[in-house]
């Protein structure tokens, strides 16, 4: 995968090779004072350069939504964790009791202890893609060399694949939570496993190659050294931790969650920053 490139955010840009940061429509022989004929967008905030904050606000309100998605699937899926958890040890506990009463099963049908993992997870990952799909919407207005489009296309590629495989996931758990088997049902529910990893794989780099584009626009280029750090960091932490009473995994998933809260809470200023100017 390409490597993350800074876009030029502070230079202001030549009306000869600019374009509109609301629509794209291209600037040549346009007022610097006036208005995109397109869209209305100012066509002097488009020749200011690149830095979010000169963007169409419809751009970046589509950014902030999306990585607002994406902590708001963290937090849910902390919650679930949690949940399950604690449905663990309920299930644990009066199948203890019940052994000793001599009484009859668990409460529930057993397939519910497959099933309901799994849904919740599935639940969790789109919540998550789907936040990731709007975050890395291309941004129509920019004209810097380096765009961003290599990582924004395989994060998006990754993102479709996952939420495929996340279904497929899901639908397979049931059926064999209802007893049925195969050699070729479990041959392909490995396959849809082994792409599924690969799928995780790419959306993790090409999440934290986005965000390293991302940084210097907004600008924040503590965000971005976050990014290149976590690019290493959380995989180490992740795979090795696992062994280690999960402690790696939880880690991780900390350190990732602080940083999309900065990335939001930063979106979030750049917003203001643009709602001031147009007041």
């Amino acid at each position: 995968m390409a490597s993350a490139h800074a876009p030029t955010a502070t230079g202001t840009v030549a009306i000869e090779d600019a374009v509109c940061f609301g629509c794209g429509y291209r600037l040549v022989g346009l007022d610097p004072d006036g208005q995109c004929p397109e869209c209305g967008f100012s066509v002097d905030r488009s020749l200011r350069g690149e830095l979010l904050v000169n963007a169409s606000p419809r751009y970046v309100t589509g950014v902030h939504r999306g990585v607002t998605t994406v902590f708001f699937g963290l937090v849910m899926s902390l919650l679930t964790n949690a949940a399950m958890i604690v449905f663990a040890v309920a299930v644990f506990i009066i199948a203890i009791a019940q052994a000793q009463g001599n009484q009859g099963g668990l409460p529930f049908s057993p397939a519910l202890l497959q099933v309901l993992p799994t849904a919740l997870g599935v639940l969790v990952a789109l919540v998550m893609l789907f936040g990731w799909w709007l975050a890395s919407a291309p941004d129509p207005g920019y004209t810097g060399r380096h765009d961003g489009s290599k990582a924004r296309r395989w994060l998006r590629v990754s993102v479709c694949v996952l939420a495929v495989a996340q279904i497929l996931n899901l639908l397979m758990t049931t059926v064999m939570s209802g007893g049925v088997m195969s050699f070729g049902f479990l041959g392909l529910s490995m396959l849809v496993g082994f792409v599924a990893l690969m799928a995780w794989g790419v959306w993790f780099f090409a999440s934290m190659q986005y965000v390293r584009w991302m940084a210097p626009r907004i600008p924040d280029p503590a965000i971005g050294r976050a990014a290149k750090r976590n690019m290493w960091l959380l995989p180490l932490l992740y795979i090795p931790g696992s062994i280690v009473l999960l402690l790696g995994p939880v880690a991780a998933m900390i350190l990732y969650g602080v940083m999309v809260y900065k990335l939001r809470k930063r979106l979030s200023r750049v917003l203001e920053q643009q709602r001031a100017s147009l007041a």
